[in-house]
């Protein structure tokens, strides 16, 4: 894990949750848009069950792996930034310069 002051990681790892919030909510409306397909007989049972163990993938191969506790918390920040689920704006002067590179590097 990269050196980042102790103001820098505590402000990453908030940044982390919200970044996980978001991904999550993200993920949970396009599965309720596929839900609402199902109820109107759009979709069929086997092509939802589909959806939801495609969800369930989702959330343990990038979710889970991505926001872990123990991981780099510059890593999702940056991913974040590069999805728009946060802005630049929410990170301090601080904060960004020390995930530029991993922004520049999620970028490529």
């Amino acid at each position: 894990m990269a050196e980042y002051s102790k103001k820098v990681l505590t402000e990453l790892n908030r940044l982390k949750k919200t970044a996980f919030k978001a991904a999550q909510d993200t993920e949970l409306n396009a599965l309720y848009r596929e839900f609402e397909k199902w109820k109107k007989k759009r979709i069929g049972s086997d092509r939802m069950e589909q959806i939801i163990n495609g969800y369930k993938g989702f959330r343990k191969e990038t979710l889970e792996k991505q926001y872990q506790e123990d991981g780099d918390p510059g890593i999702p920040v940056a991913d974040a930034l590069i999805r728009g689920l946060i802005k630049k704006e929410d990170l301090s002067d601080e904060a960004y310069k020390s995930i530029e590179i991993l922004v520049d590097l999620v970028n490529i």
